[in-house]
Order: structure tokens, then sequence, then C-alpha cells
């Protein structure tokens, strides 16, 4: 879900803030008489510990990740709403880094930064 700043005349229909909501289906199965319970998994500017959702912070955090690998495996845990097989490291994060930063990660100039020289890109599972 999206906070935007909105409602207002000149508002600048910004993201301020993105939060990820679950529902636990075995629960909600189990319970076909009442509503869903969704319940917050994560905001991303309190969870990340951002200023504000734009880009700039955004790019900030991609940089935050290189340095700091447990704010990026709690990202990669939360990536996957808590169910993680496998863990991300070296080529799977650079990877994914890429993806997040420009949508093109097959281009390596746009990226060039964020991969070790000689390191490969990691081929992700396709699901279709």
């Amino acid at each position: 879900m999206y906070q935007i700043d909105g409602g207002y005349p000149e508002s600048s229909h910004m993201v301020l803030d993105h939060e990820t909501y679950i529902l636990n289906l075995t629960e909600a199965n189990a319970r076909v008489r009442e509503e869903p319970r969704w319940t917050l998994l994560y905001s991303a500017v309190k969870t990340y510990g951002m200023k504000s959702a734009y880009p700039a912070d955004w790019d900030g955090l991609l940089q935050r990740f290189l340095k700091d690998e447990r704010l990026f495996q709690t990202f990669w845990y939360l990536h996957h709403k808590g169910h993680v097989e496998e863990v991300c490291h070296e080529s799977c994060k650079s990877t994914l880094l890429c993806a997040l930063r420009t949508g093109r990660s097959d281009d390596p100039q746009l990226c060039k930064d964020l991969r070790r020289p000689g390191q490969l890109l990691w081929k992700r599972p396709r699901f279709c």
C-alpha cells in the first residue's frame, strides 16, 4: 500500500511511504465466517530508516545495502514476505540491486559499481 501526498491543491502526489501487509491463509481458511486479518509486515520508511520515500532516498538505501549486509538480508527476507528458501549473496545481491536501480540489469554500464570485476550476473528463477 502506498501513502501518497495528495488530496489538497498543489499537492506533489509523491510517494511518502510504502507498506506491505500479509494474510495468513491457513488462519483465514480456518475462520471462513470472519473477515480476513491483514497484518502489517513492514513500512519501508520506518524499517529502513529512510527520511522519505523519494527516489534519492531509495538510491541511498541501495548504497546502504552495499555496505550493510544485515540490512540487505532484512530486505531480502521482506522482499519474499518472510518465505525465503535461499540466501542471497554475491552475484544474487548484485543482480537484484541492479534490477532495483535500473530495470535493465542486462546493461553492465548502469550497474558497474554494484559488482566486483569479473563477477557474473545471477540467473533468477523463472516462474512462467
